[in-house]
């Protein structure tokens, strides 16, 4: 049986990659490296929706990966209530990675990460201790198991002092629940646009005035309290909601971080940088296999 849709989203990957690499800007082996990269990034979609043909497998490679990662999340623990070791402080002066190096040098107090290389992607693991914690509840066999696994993972998280990834899987697991109906699934769906779509419009007041009193409304006299409890930070992302309501920013093909268009390219949202790397043309390729899956 010919599988259309992974043809499909092949195809568009295909095409994609090809108007990248005639319209970006750069030598021709970084053209070819970003078209590629992006081309191979968005056929793992397929891949997984054609081999993954039931919950229960899907259930079973999630549980592969998750116990894969226990040990880096636990590794991120030790570094917190210990500091780093010789070994990983001489390996990021060696400049080898640079976002090693970045991670350990940038800050003054370099924020814990594990064996996940960033502490950003120490936080992408939230969707591990959500799943953790879903599992341990969910189904009787390995539950204890699956206990300290979920706390594993929710004190590394804690521990790496992130904010935004803190409350993910609360709301994980809170759009797990809802999602049992096509009704609240639909109504959990369009409230999250009202929410993001509401943002956007407010981020001008939010970046001025919001944030400064939300800070004062959450301060804690703590060490862990002054990194975690200020959201500061948060005005990256308005800056990029900001940034969404100016009409340059919707460009075909994306403009890439190397060409400025005129308004700051901030991309700590994921619709951002899809815009700025790969413009609408990238945003249609990327959420239509997204919608195949999730429908």
């Amino acid at each position: 049986k010919i599988d259309f849709i992974g043809i499909i989203i092949y195809g568009m990957g295909f095409v994609l990659g090809c108007a990248i690499f005639v319209t970006m800007e750069g030598s021709v082996s970084e053209r070819a490296q970003r078209a590629a990269n992006i081309a191979g990034y968005i056929t793992l979609i397929p891949i997984a929706y054609t081999y993954l043909k039931n919950f229960d497998q899907w259930r079973k490679f999630f549980s592969f990966q998750v116990i894969l990662a226990v040990p880096a999340a636990a590794w991120a623990i030790k570094q917190y209530y210990y500091g780093f070791d010789q070994i990983e402080l001489t390996y990021a002066a060696s400049g080898l990675s640079m976002v090693h190096s970045g991670q350990m040098f940038q800050f003054a107090e370099p924020r814990v990460f594990g064996f996940f290389g960033s502490a950003s992607a120490l936080g992408c693991a939230g969707i591990y201790c959500a799943y953790s914690w879903w599992h341990s509840f969910r189904f009787n066999k390995n539950r204890i198991m699956w206990f300290i696994i979920a706390i594993i993972f929710t004190w590394s998280l804690v521990a790496s002092t992130q904010r935004s990834i803190l409350v993910y899987p609360i709301i994980a697991l809170a759009f797990s629940y809802v999602c049992r109906t096509k009704r609240l699934t639909t109504a959990a769906y369009f409230l999250g646009f009202l929410v993001f779509f509401t943002g956007v419009l407010t981020s001008d007041y939010l970046l001025n005035k919001g944030i400064d009193n939300v800070n004062e409304s959450i301060a804690v006299d703590s060490n862990w309290g002054r990194k975690v409890l200020n959201v500061n930070t948060f005005s990256d992302r308005l800056r990029g909601w900001q940034r969404l309501k100016k009409p340059e920013a919707w460009s075909m093909y994306g403009t890439g971080v190397e060409k400025n268009i005129g308004i700051s390219d901030e991309n700590h949202d994921a619709i951002n940088k899809i815009l700025i790397s790969y413009g609408i043309v990238g945003m249609i390729v990327i959420f239509i296999p997204l919608f195949l899956v999730l429908r």
